[in-house]
């Protein structure tokens, strides 16, 4: 991959390579790239310095100045930063401190401050100069364990960075908009691969990702500006099997919507209308026929998706900017050229020498990490119940995928145990439809 290797203390460590090759970069990124809190501990070790778990916390602490932006970052969490994920590809390497006490830490190694500290640099810079931007949430989070090993596969799960550098390559140098088949075709990624990665990216802003789920319907609506003005024939199944109050319900749910399907019209009218009787799923249905009845006569407009085109990638011009604001400067590191790695490293110096703009790092180091907002179980059993008030009829499946537009990840087991507590507490039905249980709040 360009990179050679020699041994220190028993571990590979690389010499600085001539440029750097998509795997290398990718190890980088999933080590510190997509993580402030780790650049800078990598840009705040001074050579020559071995760091125990114990020191090298304090450092973090005291280059955050009077105003830590992460002042409760635990000494263990500050180390494994070094052991997980610096340590394993060569930027951190172990030494003893006392050979008779067996004391130890990590020294950083010539190729992580030459190499390292440079790009360690502008991943930094670039995010101060974002302040919206959070590293993780931009370049995907790296599994706990560290960064793969040169060894192993590029689409593994850990290779998260360098497969969203891939993706932003693709939005800004083909003409969108693009479909997930088509990244796959040309990236060689897995669907399922790529659609957690545009989810996620979608979740946060960076692009405009529609698709169509498994189990969803391919067809898709929006208002018609030049709808009708007279009221639309009621849909019917026959002379006995009259809708008017439907489809009246129904033409009035797509109000104020833009590229709706029968599922969200069929949520919003149970929302608006909490005595009705219908299931959620008998709803959908029929909501489905009626959208189509509406769409015959004009009131709507069907549009995607199809059996060929079933999602869609876009990004505004803003969005495209910031990707290509991004890709510069990974383009200038991968030269490795003399002066790009020095003004890297000139930067990451800058940085450090500020607690403010430390602070600052650390705080939305803070404010992407799953650990450090983990929520308590009875705020997780608000939150869910609050979602089932607003979706009366949801199942497990449909809770976790509500929670996840808001930013919350829980397994369905978890939602599962949840759920049956909130039962128990008499704050929530449960009722089985066809062996399927949904939820809803109790009178």
């Amino acid at each position: 991959m360009g990179y050679n290797f020699c041994m220190h203390e028993g571990q590979e460590i690389p010499h600085i390579p001539e440029r750097a090759h998509d795997q290398e970069l990718g190890n980088l990124l999933a080590a510190f790239g997509n993580h402030e809190a780790k650049a800078l501990t990598l840009s705040l070790m001074d050579p020559g310095v071995i760091y125990t778990q114990n020191k090298i916390h304090k450092v973090i602490l005291k280059a955050q100045g009077d105003a830590p932006g992460w002042k409760t970052i635990n000494d263990r969490t500050v180390f494994n930063y070094l052991t997980l994920s610096l340590a394993p590809i060569g930027l951190v390497a172990k030494e003893v401190i006392d050979p008779h006490t067996g004391q130890w830490g990590y020294a950083i190694t010539e190729y992580g401050q030459e190499i390292g500290v440079a790009l360690a640099g502008y991943m930094l810079d670039f995010s101060l100069r974002h302040p919206e931007v959070s590293l993780e949430k931009f370049l995907g989070q790296t599994q706990k364990g560290g960064p793969r090993t040169k060894a192993e596969p590029l689409d593994s799960p850990q290779r998260s960075a360098l497969t969203r550098l891939q993706i932003l390559r693709e939005l800004t140098t083909r003409k969108l908009p693009l479909r997930l088949v088509d990244l796959h075709k040309s990236l060689g990624l897995s669907k399922e691969l790529l659609s957690k990665h545009l989810k996620d990216l979608a979740r946060y802003g960076f692009i405009s990702f529609e698709s169509k789920g498994q189990d969803e319907t391919y067809v898709f609506y929006d208002n018609n500006n030049g709808a009708p003005q007279t009221e639309p024939s009621p849909f019917s199944e026959g002379q006995d099997k009259i809708y008017p109050k439907l489809t009246a319900a129904v033409l009035e749910a797509c109000q104020d919507e833009s590229l709706f399907g029968r599922e969200d019209i069929a949520r919003k009218i149970l929302a608006n209308n909490p005595t009705m009787k219908w299931k959620l799923e008998g709803l959908v249905g029929q909501v489905g026929k009626i959208l189509n009845h509406l769409a015959t006569e004009g009131y709507i407009i069907r549009q995607k998706f199809s059996q060929e085109y079933q999602s869609e990638v876009t990004i505004t011009l803003q969005q495209r900017e910031l990707f290509e604001e991004f890709l510069s400067i990974i383009d200038k590191f991968e030269t490795q050229d003399p002066q790009i790695l020095a003004i890297g490293k000139e930067y990451a110096q800058n940085i450090i020498g500020d607690p403010e703009k430390v602070a600052l790092l650390m705080q939305k180091a803070r404010e992407s990490s799953s650990t450090a907002n983990a929520k308590s179980p009875e705020e997780v059993k608000g939150l869910i119940k609050r979602v089932i008030g607003e979706n009366p009829g949801s199942s497990t499946a449909d809770i976790q995928r509500l929670m996840q537009k808001q930013n919350v990840r829980l397994g369905r087991s978890r939602i599962a145990k949840l759920t049956r507590l909130l039962v128990e507490e008499r704050l929530v039905n449960s009722t089985i439809d066809r062996n399927i249980r949904t939820f809803s709040l109790s009178n």
